[in-house]
C-alpha cells in the first residue's frame, strides 16, 4: 500500500508556519491525471497521491511503520489478533460533518463487501466482525496479523452528496475541480494556498508552459535532455532519491513468459547500465528490492549483470533456438503513451533483438493501458510501483489468492511453495523470524523472476525560479506542495 507523511505534518505545519508565506497558487503540471478519486478503486499513482492530500488515513505508519493518529484517542491491539480504535472528539470532515465510530465500521465493511470490488479488500480478509462497544471500534481478526495497522491507512472519505468522485476527507485540502481534461484543483481550508495540477501529456509542452510563468513545477516524467535544457536557461531541479519500483512484469499462466527460464535470459539481456546513463541521465539506482534499503527485511537482489551471451545459452538450453533468420522468440510487450517509456521500449527491444527475441511494442492510453494490465490482456508490460512498502506488499503481490480482483498479483502467480511462505509471514508475530521470512520470499521472487527488476528512478521536478522552499518526497507524493512558496 502506498505510504507517505499525510495528517500529522499537515496539521503541525498549518500551526507553526507563517500564514503569509503559503498565501499563494501553485500549477503544477503532470502528465496524467487520476483514474478516480474513490479510494475504496484507487490503486495507480495519481489518484492515490492527490487523495492523500484530501483525506488521509484514520491512521498513518511512520518510517519504521508505527502507527500515530491526530484523530484518535487511543488505539491498540491484543496479540495481533483484535484491534482497537477511540476517536478523539470533535474530528470532523472538511464539510464540518463528525467523523463517527458508526461511519468508520460502514466504511470498512464497505471495503470488505465483495459487491463494492474493491481491490483493497484483500487486506481485510482476516476481519471476522467489526463491533462498537463503549465508545471503541473492534477488528475482530480469524488469526494474528502483524501487518493490520496498514489496512487503516486507506484514505477516509464522504462523498459529497453520495458522488463517489466528490471525496471529502479529513486532510489540510478539499477538492475543488475535477475537469474532464484530468486536471484537479485543491483548496487549502485556510484559503490561504490553491493547487492547480494540470494534465499536459506532451513533455515539450509542458516545458513551453514552464518558461512563458503559465507552470510553476513539472512534477516528475521529465526527460534527461529537457531537465539539462531548463537548467540552462534558470531553472531549478529538485531531485529526491526515489523508493518506486520500476520492473517488466509478465503472465505466468499461460505462454512463453510462462517459462522462468525465459524471464531469466530476458534479464540477462537488458542493458540496464547504459539506459540509467544515456536515457536517465544517471538518476537511478538498482532495484534490489522493492522495500526500502534500510528495511530490517530488505534484501540486496543480485541482479544479472549485462550478458548477451548467457541470455542466448539460456534459451538454448530451454529448447528455443534460433530459425534461419536468427529469431527464437516473439514478445508482446505493453507500455503507456509516456513519450519516456516508449523510447525505452524501443531501447529494450533493440537490446533483446540482439539475443533472437521479437518485441511487438504496444502502447495505449494510461486508462487503456492500465485496465489490461489489471484484466491480464497482456504478455508482458513496463509498470513502476509508487510508494513505501511494509513487507506485507509481497502477500499481495505474488500470493495465489491475490491474482485480481481480489489483489495485485496481476502476472496471475501461483506457486504453493511461495504461498505457504506468504501465509507463514502474515501471520508471523515475532519481528526477527517475520523478517527472516521476507527475506525468503524475495530471495524466490529473484530465483524464480517473478519481476524483472529494472530500477528506482529518482523524482524530480523542474520548478520556476520563483519558486521557493518546495521539496520532492522519496515516494513521489504532493505532500511538499504544503512547504512552496512564491
Amino acid at each position: 500500500m502506498v505510504q507517505s507523511i499525510r495528517g500529522v505534518v499537515a496539521f503541525i505545519f498549518l500551526l507553526t508556519w507563517s500564514w503569509g508565506a503559503l498565501a499563494v497558487d501553485l500549477n503544477i503540471a503532470v502528465s496524467r491525471g487520476p483514474v478516480t478519486l474513490d479510494p475504496y478503486k484507487a490503486t495507480d499513482a495519481a489518484s492515490v497521491r492527490l487523495l492523500r492530500m484530501i483525506a488521509p488515513g484514520v491512521l498513518e505508519l511512520d518510517r519504521y511503520f508505527q502507527p500515530s493518529s491526530p484523530y484518535l484517542k487511543r488505539f491498540g491491539h491484543k496479540h495481533y489478533k483484535m484491534f482497537y480504535l477511540e476517536l478523539k472528539e470533535g474530528v470532523t470532515f472538511t464539510d464540518g460533518s463528525a467523523l463517527t465510530l458508526d461511519y468508520l465500521k460502514s466504511y470498512y465493511e464497505g471495503i470488505m463487501d465483495d459487491k463494492n470490488g474493491s481491490p483493497l479488500r484483500g487486506a481485510f480478509k482476516d476481519v471476522e466482525s467489526i463491533e462498537i462497544n463503549q465508545g471503541t471500534l473492534t477488528f475482530n481478526l480469524s488469526k494474528p496479523n502483524p501487518f493490520f495497522w496498514s489496512a487503516l491507512e486507506v484514505s477516509l472519505v464522504k462523498f459529497k452528496d453520495g458522488d463517489r468522485q466528490k471525496p471529502l476527507g479529513l486532510g489540510v485540502y478539499q477538492l475543488a475541480d475535477w475537469n474532464q481534461n484530468g486536471d484537479v484543483t485543491l483548496k487549502r481550508l485556510d484559503g490561504y494556498q490553491t493547487l492547480y495540477f494540470k494534465v499536459i501529456k506532451d513533455p515539450v509542452v509542458r516545458y513551453l508552459k514552464l518558461e512563458r510563468g503559465e507552470i510553476d513545477i513539472i512534477h516528475n516524467d521529465i526527460g534527461e535532455e529537457i531537465l539539462q535544457y531548463g537548467l540552462e536557461n534558470g531553472f531549478k531541479v529538485v531531485e529526491s532519491p526515489s523508493t518506486s519500483y520500476t520492473y517488466m512484469g509478465f503472465l505466468m499462466d499461460q505462454g512463453i513468459t510462462a517459462d522462468f527460464k525465459v524471464r531469466r535470459a530476458l534479464s540477462y539481456a537488458i542493458n540496464r547500465g547504459a539506459i540509467v546513463q544515456n536515457l536517465l541521465g544517471g538518476r537511478a539506482r538498482p532495484a534490489y528490492s522493492l522495500l526500502m534499503d534500510d528495511h530490517p527485511a530488505h534484501h540486496k537482489a543480485d541482479i544479472h549483470s549485462y550478458d548477451p551471451q548467457k541470455a542466448v545459452e539460456i534459451l538454448e538450453e530451454a529448447g528455443y533456438p534460433a530459425d534461419e533468420k536468427g529469431e527464437r522468440l516473439k514478445l508482446r510487450l505493453a507500455i503507456t503513451s509516456n513519450p519516456f517509456i516508449q523510447r525505452l521500449a524501443q531501447v529494450i527491444q533493440q537490446d533483446l533483438k540482439a539475443i533472437g527475441v521479437t518485441v511487438d511494442i504496444s502502447s495505449s492510453e494510461w486508462g487503456t493501458f492500465y485496465g489490461n494490465i489489471k484484466k491480464g490482456n497482456f504478455e508482458s508490460y513496463i509498470l513502476t510501483w509508487v510508494g513505501r512498502f511494509q513487507s506485507d506488499i509481497y502477500y499481495n503481490l505474488f500470493h495465489t489468492d491475490m491474482q485480481p480482483p481480489n489483489g495485485a498479483n496481476r502476472g496471475r502467480y501461483s506457486n504453493p511453495v511461495m504461498d505457504q511462505m506468504l501465509d507463514k509471514m502474515m501471520r508471523e508475530t515475532d519481528d526477527k523470524a517475520r523478517h527472516k521470512l521476507v527475506r525468503l520470499v524475495q530471495k524466490w521472487q529473484e530465483q524464480d523472476m517473478i519481476y524483472l527488476p529494472l530500477w528506482k528512478r529518482s523524482h524530480v521536478a523542474l520548478v520556476g525560479p520563483n519558486v521557493k522552499d518546495y521539496a520532492m518526497y522519496p515516494d513521489g507524493g504532493y505532500e511538499g506542495l504544503m512547504y512552496a512558496t512564491k
